[in-house]
């Protein structure tokens, strides 16, 4: 088996990461030496690239190596799904967040869960889906302009929500912030919203010199906190699913405390107030926060 794996990589890589870039390598290097006139023979020439040429092989199949290692290492959190499923197997409603980079979206396991919602979706036809894509930073807004970015895996995500009839809103860096300011100080703390050092109490009032963007860069890193569904299920009970993607596994972890589900469903609310448009029935959301005008094929 690793050999078929090491023939499969060498068809693909060897001559365009190896060979090539070493042959061109090595003709400059001659050019280089005979047009200054330090070309003294194919000998000394050979002495002094052929440990060169040695030190790039070696390199490029310890590298081989590591990735090949990475890649037969692969495998999938089967009790994770199983935890997704049986929540959704009395569900009603599942609002989810997405913190995750696009191009994640594509991995084996993320369409393995995602496949698993549109099941529960398509044999139910009361069952109510819909999500909101969270951007932490500008960048991450104009890195969807560009397809060599994150705009070819936008743009595909959002036909696939098109297609499925799935709502999908975004909400860019203030307006999260404003979102978050609208929750009370206890409910902010209960989602991580800031370092647990800070004092019990501490006011978040911008009046009283706190602000809440001065602790906000936390969430660039810990953005996955913010990655979870809020679930109503058929009989009126709520659960939230706090999903985190880490390599090739799906991390779910059910929570179902009402104490623990208050913070989240109060940010639910407070979320759906920012991209809905007032009134509206069926909710309808807000044209300059639909996802799909934001990143559409064309």
């Amino acid at each position: 088996m690793i050999w078929k794996i090491l023939v499969r990589i060498f068809k693909r890589h060897l001559s365009y990461h190896l060979l090539i870039p070493l042959v061109v390598s090595v003709s400059f290097e001659f050019l280089f030496v005979y047009f200054t006139g330090k070309f003294f023979g194919w000998k000394e020439f050979f002495l002094r690239t052929i440990p060169l040429i040695l030190g790039v092989f070696i390199t490029y199949f310890f590298i081989m190596y590591i990735l090949i290692k990475n890649e037969t290492s692969i495998r999938i959190r089967r009790l994770d799904l199983e935890v997704l499923k049986d929540t959704l197997s009395n569900a009603s409603d599942f609002f989810a967040t997405s913190t995750i980079r696009f191009n994640e979206w594509f991995d084996p396991v993320s369409q393995v869960y995602f496949s698993i919602i549109i099941n529960r979706q398509l044999h139910n036809s009361m069952f109510s889906h819909a999500r909101v894509f969270l951007f932490f930073t500008e960048a991450e807004i104009k890195n969807l302009d560009s397809i060599y970015l994150d705009g070819y895996y936008s743009k595909c995500l959002a036909e696939m929500h098109l297609n499925y009839n799935i709502p999908a809103a975004f909400l860019q860096r203030d307006e999260i912030m404003s979102v978050l300011e609208r929750l009370t100080d206890e409910d902010k703390r209960s989602l991580g919203c800031y370092q647990r050092w800070i004092p019990r109490g501490l006011s978040w009032n911008r009046n009283e010199g706190i602000s809440l963007k001065k602790h906000f860069f936390r969430w660039r890193y810990e953005r996955s906190r913010l990655d979870f569904a809020f679930v109503k299920l058929s009989d009126e009970g709520k659960r939230v699913l706090r999903v985190s993607k880490e390599g090739h596994d799906v991390l779910i972890h059910r929570i179902e405390d009402p104490d623990l589900i208050s913070p989240y469903e109060n940010l639910i609310t407070e979320i759906k107030k920012e991209i809905y448009v007032t009134g509206a029935v069926p909710p309808k959301i807000r044209v300059e926060h639909d996802f799909t005008n934001l990143s559409t094929i064309g």
